[in-house]
């Protein structure tokens, strides 16, 4: 069973990021878990008025999620009770991603994708330090066909070992690509080589050469790609995932 933990907000994109989760959840075995962290907004009173203040703060962000989820049960029907707290997200996220032994975590994101925003998040402590894959849903689309991103060898492997483990046994139709554009880039033989290692067998390979090429990647209902911890993977990394429209799967190498 795969244990993911959705953080939502009550907006467009967390709509997006549950019905899609749910759409995994109709091929896999999943428990899907809701989490929504509120930050107390700044307040001139101290004490027991400050406490009041934030309570009430709370009990209206819980009546949103809510809302939201008994507007989305018709495609989601999330059975588990929200967890809804008060403090910094990115925080709160992390703490029951480690306590929680969650195998995925899940978010919404509202496109257009900003360069600045997207390296950013790459680089907060919530995506260095998770203990598990982060799956970026930025649209809805049908999980007809699967796209692996072949980078340097080391980097793959990480990702295939990653996907295996998340998705055992699954029977996706997968292609894979290779971006020139990313440094260490890796040939067509020795990318047949590693998937075969790891087990993988894919339809096509594709080969862009320039980030205009990524329009003809459009046709993807998941986009999985591995990213190096502890450096500044950004760059052609980071335009690369900006302007790709499916959700994406980052697994850590």
């Amino acid at each position: 069973m795969i244990r993911a933990l959705v953080y939502v907000d009550p907006d467009l994109s967390s709509s997006i990021a549950l019905r899609y989760t749910c759409q995994l959840a109709g091929m896999f075995e999943m428990e899907i878990q809701a989490i929504h962290a509120h930050e107390p907004e700044a307040h001139a009173h101290t004490g027991w008025a400050r406490r009041t203040w934030e309570k009430i703060q709370l009990e209206e962000s819980k009546k949103e999620i809510e809302q939201l989820l008994t507007a989305e049960k018709q495609f989601c029907p999330v059975s588990i009770q929200p967890i809804v707290v008060a403090g910094d997200p990115k925080k709160e996220i992390q703490e029951h991603l480690e306590k929680g032994g969650y195998d995925l975590f899940v978010e919404g994101i509202r496109r257009p994708l900003s360069t600045k925003n997207l390296a950013k998040k790459l680089q907060s402590s919530l995506y260095q330090t998770a203990p598990c894959p982060i799956l970026l849903v930025q649209n809805l689309t049908p999980l007809n066909k699967v796209l692996l991103v072949i980078r340097e060898r080391p980097t793959t492997k990480a990702l295939l070992s990653m996907f295996s483990n998340l998705f055992k046994g699954a029977k996706w139709s997968l292609d894979a690509v290779i971006p020139e554009f990313l440094a260490q880039s890796v040939g067509d033989d020795e990318a047949q080589e590693v998937l075969k290692e790891c087990g993988y067998e894919v339809e096509n390979i594709h080969r862009i050469k320039t980030i205009s090429e990524i329009e003809k990647l459009s046709d993807y209902g998941l986009v999985a790609i591995g990213v190096n911890r502890g450096k500044k993977d950004k760059g052609p990394l980071v335009e690369f995932v900006q302007y790709l429209p499916s959700p994406i799967l980052f697994c850590w190498a």
